[in-house]
């Protein structure tokens, strides 16, 4: 029996109970076949990975088919694509009978985090034989009416554009993942707290809030995402209960933040360009440890004193005028 983890802990069937009320056994025709299929959803993980498995056995021919949701505690999205033999019509009923167990909570449009993180995945540039950057996410900020709500876990249907752009299996992909042309994206947006800590932007009526794994614009009354931490595009800590972001110092129309790097406690240093949106990740050889920076006379140093970045007007002149 599959059904042991119930034991295991509250809080995780708290946290996950809309895919809990989905586990068991199911007995159906799913094909309206005439003949019964048989379906199987169970919970497998540890502490640092886990995720849903959903299997059905036709009842005619005994063709078994399998998705799952197993990935990474440390990754706030996950990507599930679907083999190319879904979309025929013999098989597309098996698919979409997992789906509907696998990904009750369907969402027609992401939220603005979310919506942040497929634009930087789609639109995400990796200079090469860059000086100053490894990274840059090039992304307009889009402004919400008012706050920004607390957004939940819910999934997407996408096409193979993020299944191209943002699928980063542990393990060895399927043979068949170039030809993938739809899938699932499943949010784990009930880790976001988005105010944690208010950050004055110097000479502006902007106010950047600072949140668990977010960066948000204020102006006025309305909100725009500056930065979502997206673990395998951005690096991240080694789970999501973790704060990401620890520190953000604003120069002017820019800020500077440091985003967790796993293994922990390295960090990673990115600066945005609060008027564009642009956010760039300072390459690697020029941080150090410690989640803490501070910009004085025109240097940025970590919490150890250390200086990581040199000439601070170089890195801000680059962000903002360089074509990339």
């Amino acid at each position: 029996m599959k059904i042991n983890f119930l034991s295991i802990s509250l809080l995780v069937l708290i946290v996950n109970i809309s895919h809990a009320q989905q586990e068991g056994d199911y007995s159906e025709d799913f094909n309206k076949d005439g003949i019964p299929d048989r379906m199987e959803i169970w919970y497998d993980g540890g502490s640092g990975f886990g995720g849903y498995y959903g299997q059905v056995k036709n009842g005619a021919t005994g063709k078994i088919y399998e998705l799952d949701t197993w990935g990474c505690i440390c990754d706030i999205k996950l990507v599930v694509p679907f083999p190319p033999e879904a979309r025929l019509s013999e098989h597309k009923p098996f698919y979409d009978a997992l789906a509907e167990k696998l990904f009750p909570d369907i969402q027609a449009e992401p939220d603005p985090t979310l919506d942040w993180i497929i634009q930087a995945n789609l639109q995400a540039i990796v200079p090469g034989n860059d000086d100053l950057f490894d990274l840059v996410l090039p992304i307009k900020p889009s402004w919400n009416n008012g706050p920004i709500a607390k957004t939940s876990k819910y999934q997407l249907k996408i096409d193979d554009r993020m299944i191209k752009s943002a699928y980063h299996p542990i393990q060895e992909p399927p043979a068949w993942i170039d030809e993938s042309k739809e899938g699932y994206l499943e949010y784990y947006g009930n880790n976001h707290d988005f105010h944690q800590e208010q950050i004055k932007v110097e000479e502006s009526d902007l106010i950047l809030w600072r949140g668990k794994h977010s960066l948000i614009l204020k102006n006025g009354s309305d909100e725009a995402v500056l930065f979502v931490t997206d673990h395998p595009l951005t690096s991240g800590p080694e789970r999501l209960r973790d704060p990401s972001i620890s520190s953000v110092v604003s120069n002017g129309e820019f800020a500077f933040f440091t985003v967790s790097e796993t293994p922990e406690p390295a960090f990673r240093i990115f600066v945005a360009d609060l008027n564009t949106g642009r956010v760039a990740r300072i390459k690697a050889s020029l941080f150090g440890y410690g989640g803490k920076v501070s910009n004085e006379e025109n240097k940025l140093y970590n919490q150890e004193g250390q200086i990581v970045v040199e000439d601070v007007s170089n890195v801000l002149t680059n962000l903002a005028e360089r074509n990339f």
